[in-house]
């Protein structure tokens, strides 16, 4: 199969989409989970041992179930929402190793460096539907009437209909992610891969569209689009790089001024401004703000902060309150707040944060310590800091593609896994 037909099978891994048609209300990750169960299974079984550092994550996932029984036990309270999260890492674990094992690299890139062109081409799909979707109701309709949506899901999409722009199998805050790691994986191919002038100004186009469509879905996207420029900053020039790094650089910057020419008919368009005028705004309602009244914040920016306003006591700081969502309406997170840390404390304490933290972390530890190449290593760092800034903002979990780039990472370098015949882990 080649690379451009198995990209809709990543994409479904990476977005989770509930078709009307799949049995017991799975999703596709969930299905693609299974299929990854069964060929581990066969492929795998007693020809391979883990490496420690899963033997590790495993003890932090089991320790993570421990603390959630304490906090239930203690607070007398059943809340399974977030219980359900450790119990799907197996499915999300092997649905990676299913993927990355059977995937088709990108022409001469190796499977780490084809994980990044996969992630930007599903980028470019996703933000094609959304394009489409949001200038096509009928086409919006049809794609929805694909998915199950609750009442409350289908009552956002509602409400944000006419101003945000909406995708297939996500929305909001979850394409917020996928769109910072997209900015990420556009820096990793720019300063590791491009070579030719054509690539490099491709690159940089696609960096200003993936950010505009970005903000357009959530302007958490604008964490992504902070880190990127990082990454940038943190890759080592080499003395005799630096006109390379230079060129890049430039093209990067001539990027937005060749896209901005290209926009502005369609911007001078009356009929198409005034249809993409609410996206602008809301995308752009930090900046609009600033330059209006003088001052750097927009609604949900006020918003987050209230959620910070939380007392929290000691028993609760310890070992949470054992609930994740609303008791008394399901539709809210416990105590109203979307932020990631407070949810995570309230739900099993300071140690399920510190643990929840520590598992995420795993898969990139591992790329930064065994790559010899500085921007993997620079890369795993940024993706890492990354995630704990949107946790800033709302619950993060990035564990599906850390634990893609983590296993096409040892494909690439062949040291995640070891056969058993060699030892095994020393």
């Amino acid at each position: 199969m080649s690379f451009y037909l198995y990209t809709p099978i990543v994409f479904l891994y990476i977005f989770s989409v509930e078709f009307i048609f799949t049995p017991f209300g799975l999703g596709s990750r969930a299905l693609i989970g299974l299929i990854g169960l069964i060929y581990v299974a066969i492929d795998q079984l007693n020809k391979l041992s883990l490496h420690k550092i899963f033997y590790a994550q495993t003890f932090i996932l089991i320790f993570m179930v421990f603390l959630i029984f304490i906090s239930s036990l203690v607070n007398q309270v059943i809340d399974t929402s977030f219980l359900k999260y450790p119990a799907s890492i197996l499915l999300v674990v092997s649905g990676a190793y299913f993927i990355v094992k059977t995937s088709p690299n990108f022409r001469n890139f190796n499977k780490f460096e084809s994980f990044h062109v996969y992630i930007i081409a599903i980028g470019a799909l996703q933000a094609t539907l959304s394009v489409a979707m949001f200038f096509n109701p009928v086409l919006s309709d049809l794609l929805n009437s694909l998915q199950k949506k609750s009442a409350f899901e289908e009552n956002l999409v509602e409400t944000f209909l006419s101003y945000r722009l909406l995708g297939f199998g996500a929305n909001f805050f979850t394409l917020g992610i996928f769109y910072s790691i997209c900015l990420l994986s556009l820096v990793f191919l720019l300063f590791e891969r491009a070579r030719k002038i054509s690539s490099i100004i491709f690159l940089c186009i696609l960096f200003v569209f993936f950010t505009s469509i970005g903000l357009s879905m959530s302007r958490s996207t604008f964490i992504g689009l902070i880190f990127s420029f990082i990454f940038m900053l943190l890759i080592k020039i080499k003395p005799n790089d630096i006109r390379h790094k230079w060129k890049l650089t430039k093209f990067l910057f001539s990027s937005l001024g060749v896209t901005a020419l290209a926009a502005s008919p369609l911007l001078l368009n009356e009929v198409f401004f005034s249809k993409i005028q609410p996206l602008l705004t809301f995308s752009f309602e930090l900046l609009i703000n600033f330059f209006e009244q003088g001052r750097l914040e927009s609604a949900s920016t006020s918003h987050l902060l209230s959620m910070y306003e939380i007392d929290i006591d000691w028993k609760t700081f310890f070992i949470g309150d054992g609930l994740f969502i609303d008791p008394i309406n399901p539709l809210l997170y416990y105590r109203e707040t979307d932020v990631g840390y407070i949810r995570i404390v309230l739900y099993f304490g300071v140690f399920g944060l510190f643990s929840y933290i520590s598992f995420q972390a795993f898969p990139l530890w591992f790329i930064h310590s065994y790559s010899t190449i500085p921007t993997y290593k620079i890369y795993s760092l940024v993706l890492f800091l990354s995630f704990l800034a949107l946790n800033l903002k709302g619950l993060t979990d990035i564990i599906a593609y850390s634990s893609m780039f983590a296993f096409a990472f040892n494909i690439s370098r062949h040291k995640l896994i070891v056969p058993l015949k060699y030892g095994g882990e020393k």
